[in-house]
This record gives C-alpha cells, sequence and structure tokens, in this order.
C-alpha cells in the first residue's frame, strides 16, 4: 500500500521553498549589482590597456588633419600631431561616462579639439564612478579629484596623470578609479606611474 504526503509534510515542503525564494530575491540585487561592477571595472582596465597599445604601436590618429604648415606648435613635428599620444579621461560632472583620447595637439589635455575623441563609453545603468582618488599608496591618499586625464607617451609609453584640468604632474604616482553600484557594491581601477593596471576590491 502506497502512502501519500501527509498535509504538516505538504505545508513544510512549501514553506522551505519559499523560504529559499524569499531569500534569493532578497540577495538578487546584491548580486547583480556585484556582477556590474565587476564588469565596469574590467571595461575600465580594457579601455586603458587599449589607449597604452594605441600609444605603443604608433596608431595613426585621424580625427584632425594636420599638414607641415599646420601642426600644433608644441608637437615639434608633423609626426607626433598624426600618432599622437592616447589616453582616457574621466570626469566627475559625467560620473557614467569616460572616454578614450588622443593628443594631437601634444598638450595632454583631452579637450583641446573636438575632434580628439576616439570612443566614448558609457556605464551600465545603476553603476556609477564614485569617487576619484591619487597617490593610493602614501599615508593619506587625496581623494574627491573631479577631473583625470591618464596619457600614454611614446616611446615607453610613459604614463602621464593631469588632475582638474591643471598642467600634467610628473610627481603623481598613482590614482584610483572607484565604481559604485545602487546596491552598495564597489570595486576600483588601479593606475600606476609604472603602466601597470589592476583591479581590487573596495571595502
Amino acid at each position: 500500500m502506497k502512502k501519500g504526503f501527509t498535509l504538516v509534510e505538504l505545508i513544510v515542503v512549501v514553506g522551505i521553498i519559499a523560504l529559499i525564494a524569499s531569500l534569493t530575491l532578497i540577495s538578487f540585487p546584491s548580486f547583480r549589482g556585484r556582477l556590474s561592477v565587476d564588469r565596469e571595472v574590467g571595461k575600465i582596465a580594457l579601455a586603458l590597456r587599449k589607449a597604452q597599445q594605441y600609444s605603443g604601436a604608433v596608431k595613426r590618429f585621424n580625427g584632425e588633419t594636420f599638414t607641415d604648415g599646420s601642426f600644433p606648435a608644441a608637437c615639434g613635428k608633423l609626426y607626433f600631431a598624426q600618432y599622437p599620444a592616447y589616453g582616457l579621461s574621466i570626469s566627475m560632472d559625467s560620473p557614467n561616462e569616460y572616454n578614450i583620447y588622443a593628443d594631437p595637439d601634444c598638450d595632454k589635455h583631452s579637450i583641446s579639439y573636438s575632434g580628439d575623441l576616439v570612443e566614448a563609453i558609457t556605464l551600465d545603468p545603476g553603476i556609477n564612478i564614485q569617487d576619484i582618488c591619487l597617490d593610493i599608496d602614501s599615508a593619506i591618499p587625496t581623494c574627491g579629484i573631479t577631473k583625470l586625464d591618464v596619457w600614454f607617451v611614446r616611446p615607453n609609453p610613459t604614463l602621464i596623470l593631469r588632475i582638474n584640468e591643471e598642467e600634467a604632474n610628473e610627481l603623481l604616482q598613482s590614482a584610483k578609479i572607484i565604481i559604485h553600484s545602487e546596491s552598495g557594491s564597489q570595486k576600483s581601477v588601479i593606475i600606476r606611474k609604472t603602466g601597470q593596471i589592476s583591479v581590487q576590491n573596495e571595502p
């Protein structure tokens, strides 16, 4: 004779399933936020490496048309305007996007020419750039930076950091870009003077 489930057993099983489902639903936004942050910090690191590769590989920039008599004086030669440095620009005025720029005018500035833009990248919905910090290995890092330009200049390519539209600062050794999700997850991308680019967890 087969024996079926009792009403109490069915209620217990349904209760367990409901509990597991509720726990899953509660944790899903946080899980999705972590995935989105992981994806976006990876994209920023990739964009930095792309700019680094463009500079190192001597990629020709076609956004501006220069001739022997019209290239920017700061470049010294037409060659450096046609095959410029490349970099990444991040502004807290637009914390959900960042841009890859070329530097055909050789001033390490991302807005000198309207045609300097190489690629505009937008973060996923709900993800934004929370903060930018400098000299992260010092006892007291400097945070609250409103704009960061990271340039890779040949021949190495050498990494140059420029902040808040000021002149490029040769003394700056590192920068950190902190990415945050609405669910509270956050990670950062670290850029060092040596050219090293890495991703780390944030508390």
